[in-house]
């Protein structure tokens, strides 16, 4: 077991724990499929993107998103953290192809990745099995076979050279990398990005979230749209009790504001999940630059609502066309 001193930035033993759980991973494109967020998510994100081009998933867990942009003929890399989640995305490809030289910039990191999150916070009646929790991994796709990546330092083996669309159009690039160090990707090489089932949420630290969004924006050209689902601190199913502590944490400023705690469905260590406000999650996408264009709020049914029955928001940010002036 890796010791709690070398796990990645933005990575705590309870999402290690999470990220490398055999049922979680078992279970997750079955999650997926029943999940009312998962589907809500796609129809935002098909909203959001509206024409092929270059598409980032921060959080891939087993492809989903790359999958479906794929099949539309987009070009996508997902990057996440998990290698059991890894597994399974590399389950869904079919003919390999070469790396996109202008996608990676330096040696795909063969180590961690920030953590991802999952979905929603567990309600009073379903403590060990949360809504925010049993969510995604992170994970990126790779090859059954190493093979050679011009991309690399000293010829190194790339794991995660990129597949073909299950019809024949796009193309998927998965990789092992942590969220808060995406050194290996090139500047304003995207023209979207997502980040979604609240994956931000489960980055361990609020300077390591902000470096999360700051990624996002320096990998996006001019003009490129971002796509971030976050959880809602005050919705009314993690029960008043828990609502009322997060409001007086808030009032008060406390940095422990937003973070919840709850057994996990699959054993292991304890898994903590930030959850934000509405003006937090717009003021950090602001902070590196973004402008936000459209907020969702989804309920736990996947419509939409208002108040405490607002499970969390889905957020459209762009990169301007140009730089903001300096104050």
């Amino acid at each position: 077991m890796i010791p709690d001193w070398q796990l990645p930035p933005g990575v705590d033993r309870g999402l290690w724990n999470y990220l490398h759980a055999d049922e979680m991973v078992a279970g997750y494109d079955e999650q997926m499929r029943t999940s009312h967020l998962a589907r809500v998510d796609l129809a935002f994100c098909e909203h959001a993107f509206p024409t092929p081009g270059r598409l980032l998933d921060l959080g891939c867990g087993t492809g989903r998103l790359c999958a479906h942009f794929a099949a539309k003929g987009f070009d996508c890399v997902g990057v996440d953290l998990s290698e059991e989640m890894l597994a399974k995305a590399r389950a869904r490809t079919e003919a390999p192809s070469p790396t996109p030289p202008s996608v990676l910039s330096g040696p795909v990191s063969r180590a961690s990745h920030g953590p991802e999150p999952g979905e929603g916070l567990p309600t009073e009646s379903t403590a060990l099995a949360p809504p925010s929790f049993p969510g995604k991994g992170i994970g990126g796709f790779g090859s059954e076979e190493p093979t050679p990546n011009p991309s690399l330092k000293g010829g190194e083996q790339d794991n995660s050279p990129p597949f073909r669309g299950g019809v024949g159009v796009g193309s998927s690039t998965f990789l092992k990398a942590n969220l808060v160090d995406l050194t290996e990707l090139a500047d304003q090489s995207f023209d979207f990005a997502a980040c979604l089932f609240s994956t931000l949420g489960m980055v361990r630290g609020a300077e390591n979230r902000r470096k999360v969004l700051a990624n996002a924006f320096r990998l996006l050209k001019p003009g490129g749209r971002f796509v971030l689902h976050v959880h809602n601190r005050f919705f009314g199913g993690l029960g008043w009790k828990r609502v009322a502590g997060q409001r007086l944490r808030t009032l008060l400023g406390r940095t422990s504001a937003g973070e919840i705690t709850m057994p996990q469905a699959y054993g292991g260590a304890p898994l903590t999940l930030h959850h934000f406000t509405h003006s937090e999650a717009v003021g950090g996408l602001e902070a590196v630059g973004f402008t936000l264009r459209e907020s969702q709020a989804v309920g736990l049914d996947g419509n939409e609502t208002r108040g405490s029955r607002v499970y969390g928001w889905l957020l459209l940010a762009e990169r301007p066309l140009t730089p903001a002036a300096p104050a």
